[in-house]
């Protein structure tokens, strides 16, 4: 295929080289746009099986992957881990905390392949989000496409408190009603080739009007699969992961320094995360630069689904070094560039969670 010349694409060589500026931004994007190219793709009858092979990947990850790393970071972690007070300022608090994690900043692997892969995990998450939103909006745009055919009518208005009415489908469609008076204007027809025609175009019909007549309820794609990937993390916390009762507790009521639970482990990672390691330092470039949202779904989800959100928001380092931060501020000017760029990822990733 000949290449075309760059001046024919935004009309001239200047109007090239500028959206192609602008064009870069998005390299390395994907959003609900083409989550809406797949859906248009694949069809929206496809996209169920779509969301059934994401979820045995999400599973197949979760239990080779994710679940061994998670381990053994916490087997290399101390165990006694206390939060700090906050009379020992910014700069104090952060040297606990990256005194106790030192062995999991200096892990060779956790930039290449443990935040890699806790984000692919929660990659998958966001996916499963933008077919749900994408799958959705092809239903609507079919349904109002086909409304008329169908007879479809919108319920009357709910007054405050009453139930929401589904829509009234009429049992025969308009177009079922044409073929049929057509079809009785010619039932006298010589033709015989001509009934069989319309007999067949009636069937179809019915066939397509089966097809495009929307569901008494609004199923969630999205809400099925977080189900289905709850039931996943529950099942590896049943075999001993992540759990108070899986190792050492400095109390029976509520774990504050010592506790095998995931928020603990959890924790430490992202405190990692917002770290300049070795690797972030060969590649110039941040752990959330180069991961984005996927690390902090994965954490959600995994938090949330074991009911661990309140200890971790309590007892987190991350959160507790941006509450020291703003109580104690930096005062050392000299580490001052190295602190804003770290306290500049904080705020952030704990919205997220």
């Amino acid at each position: 295929m000949p290449k075309g010349k760059p001046q024919f694409l935004y009309g001239n060589k200047t109007l090239t080289a500028t959206y192609a500026a602008a064009d870069a931004l998005y390299d390395k994007y994907f959003g609900q746009p083409h989550a809406r190219a797949i859906v248009r793709v694949i069809g929206p009858q496809a996209v169920p099986l779509l969301v059934n092979e994401v979820l045995k990947n999400a599973k197949l990850k979760l239990g080779s992957l994710l679940v061994p790393y998670l381990n053994e970071i916490r087997s290399g972690l101390p165990d006694k881990i206390s939060l700090p007070m906050q009379e020992y300022g910014a700069e104090g608090v952060y040297g606990v905390f990256y005194g106790k994690l030192r062995s999991l900043v200096d892990y060779g692997p956790i930039v290449t392949h443990v935040f890699r892969h806790l984000s692919e995990w929660g990659n998958l998450m966001v996916l499963l989000k933008l077919l749900d939103t994408a799958f959705a909006e092809s239903n609507a745009v079919r349904l109002l496409q086909a409304a008329s055919f169908l007879g479809v009518r919108p319920p009357p208005l709910r007054k405050a408190g009453q139930a929401r009415q589904p829509l009234d489908v009429p049992v025969a469609t308009p177009l079922d009603k044409a073929f049929l008076n057509l079809s009785a204007t010619m039932q006298f027809s010589e033709t015989v080739q001509g009934r069989n025609l319309l007999g067949s175009y009636l069937q179809n019909t019915r066939l397509i009007a089966q097809h495009y007549v929307p569901p008494k309820e609004n199923y969630s794609l999205f809400k099925f699969a977080m189900t289905q990937i709850q039931e996943m993390v529950l099942a590896a916390a049943a075999e001993g992961h992540w759990r108070a009762e899986s190792g050492k507790v400095d109390s029976d009521i509520v774990a504050i320094e010592t506790t095998n639970e995931l928020y603990r482990i959890w924790s430490a990672l992202m405190f990692v995360f917002c770290v300049d390691v070795k690797d972030n330092i060969r590649l110039s470039a941040s752990s959330l630069e180069l991961f984005g949202d996927g690390f902090a779904w994965t954490g959600a989800a995994l938090i949330h689904f074991l009911n661990q959100r309140t200890r971790f928001e309590v007892f987190d380092f991350t959160l507790h070094a941006l509450k020291t931060n703003e109580v104690v501020p930096i005062t050392n000017e000299a580490m001052r560039p190295f602190f804003i760029r770290y306290f500049l990822y904080l705020p952030y990733l704990p919205s997220l969670n």
